[in-house]
């Protein structure tokens, strides 16, 4: 299942929810972007109202199985479109963008990455992309760690920045404070 709200001619944002969530989880955020960005928030598969998992291919890699849905979403709006989408995911959400980023970069013009899992693709995103993380270290997934880690990467695409009193869940942590990093960010990318 996948939701379309927002301005249907206005630049794409794809939202990515994180693990055992669904499309709906995005409200705040599509409250303050539905009218400059046309918004697609898909569940993710064996997610929300999404088909499962197929039971046959049980042993198979799930995150390729949504990756592989992710990259067909986005074939499909660059048919549509000549402006790239921008990704924008939450932990499992943004750990799926960062493989698509960096296997697909030719759908994709930027992403925000919030608290994503810990990605080995790091090295391969060539995306401007931003990765926002909370301040609570001891409820994050990118904490000073993984932070030394990819700053030792040297990638110039990944911009981090740490909202200090937000946990895993940032936007709704402190809704305001990532809106003022995110949404000026985003109309960057956007070029609008």
């Amino acid at each position: 299942m996948t939701h379309e709200l927002g301005r249907a001619d206005g630049p794409a944002l794809v939202l990515l929810h994180g693990f055992t969530d669904s499309c709906l989880c995005w409200p705040d955020a599509v409250r303050r972007w539905r009218g400059d960005y046309r918004i697609v928030a898909p569940d993710a598969r064996g997610h929300g109202e999404s088909l499962r998992f197929d039971t046959t291919t049980g042993g198979s890699n799930r995150s390729e199985v949504m990756v592989a849905d992710v990259v067909s979403l986005l074939e499909g709006l660059t048919r549509e479109s000549d402006q790239l989408p921008i990704l924008v995911g939450h932990s499992m959400g943004a750990g799926i963008a960062a493989i698509v980023l960096a296997a697909r970069p030719d759908l994709v013009c930027a992403a925000v990455l919030e608290d994503p899992p810990w990605i080995d693709t790091a090295a391969a995103i060539v995306r401007p992309t931003l990765l926002v993380t909370g301040g609570r270290d001891d409820a994050v997934i990118v904490g000073p760690l993984s932070q030394q880690r990819l700053a030792a990467l040297g990638n110039h695409h990944i911009e981090v920045v740490v909202v200090p009193r937000a946990r895993h869940t940032v936007r709704r942590d402190c809704s305001d404070a990532y809106h003022q990093i995110v949404d000026p960010w985003i109309r960057g990318a956007a070029g609008s």
